[in-house]
């Protein structure tokens, strides 16, 4: 149990980095970011930030992140979270400083407390007549969370419901005994 615990940062590291690749697979990102118009005011659309996010392992590991997609002008398009809130405003802007990925830790106020999160980012940029433009930027971000971990029991019984269970096609003691007992009465 301690050498999971002891190794959850680097392997969310690790996760963050295959997402990086997977969402550099994901066909028309750009033109994705780019039909979509920033919200006017109130909640920010989940469905096409959600739609990168399915595709990654940061889904697949249910890890504790986010996908954030900005639009051209710096304004939020869209955004998935799963068990990482936003404490920002609907009109909060970032754009990264190039097309390629930069990744660093930051420090998220979670709850009362302050989280280390792991940020990666990247422009979205398309070539126009052999010069990149930025039409967009992507956000990804994972947190450390300790509860994740498997052995861990959870406090929201839905994610209990989703996590890996031992096969049920194993006939198990218990089976046998049920099934003993209705061979023996019939």
């Amino acid at each position: 149990m301690a050498p999971q615990a002891i190794r959850q940062r680097d392997e969310v590291q690790a996760t963050v980095r295959r997402a990086m690749t997977q969402v550099d697979a994901v066909a028309g990102l750009a033109d994705l970011v780019r039909s979509q118009a920033p919200p006017a005011a109130g909640q920010v659309p989940t469905e096409y930030a959600f739609l990168v996010w399915s595709q990654t392992d940061l889904a697949a590991y249910r890890l504790t992140s986010a996908i954030e997609l900005y639009g051209e002008s710096g304004a939020i398009t869209s955004r998935f979270a799963l068990n990482l809130p936003e404490y920002t405003q609907a009109q909060q802007r970032w754009q990264e400083g190039s097309c390629d990925w930069e990744v660093f830790e930051e420090v998220s106020p979670f709850g009362s407390e302050e989280r280390r999160l792991l940020h990666a980012g990247r422009g979205l940029c398309v070539d126009e007549g052999g010069t990149a433009r930025m039409v967009g930027t992507i956000v990804i971000h994972a947190m450390l969370d300790y509860s994740s971990l498997p052995f861990i029991s959870s406090q929201n019984p839905y994610v209990e419901l989703f996590q890996s269970r031992p096969s049920f096609e194993a006939e198990s003691a218990l089976d046998r005994d049920v099934a003993s007992s209705c061979m023996a009465g019939a």
